[in-house]
């Protein structure tokens, strides 16, 4: 009658001795390193789609100043209101819990 063959993580954990705890150990913590890896990508992503959303209301403020005959760049303090109004925008999204209805554009 043929042996049934072990299972390769059966055959690890015999390697391991008394040890045994430590394979699954690694296991999980290769899987928690792989995760950590992500976020700053995560983080990147969340910044440009933010960055993307001002674009825009940056856009149509230059868009409407320029049908108006005005210079078609806004003035200090117009930038300023708008960079001020964006970063409280992108505060305002971090302190927010990530559900359906806050995904949806606050503007």
């Amino acid at each position: 009658m043929p042996q049934k063959q072990k299972s390769p993580l059966s055959r690890l954990l015999d390697y391991a001795g008394k040890y045994k705890a430590l394979p699954v150990i690694g296991l999980f913590l290769s899987a928690v390193a792989q995760v950590a890896g992500m976020v700053p990508f995560i983080c990147v992503w969340l910044v440009v789609r933010d960055l993307i959303s001002v674009a825009q209301i940056l856009a149509k403020h230059t868009t409407l100043s320029a049908t108006a005959g005005l210079h078609s760049c806004p003035q200090p303090a117009e930038f300023s209101s708008i960079f001020l109004r964006s970063c409280a925008l992108i505060l305002r999204r971090s302190e927010l819990p990530r559900t359906s209805e806050s995904r949806e554009s606050p503007i």
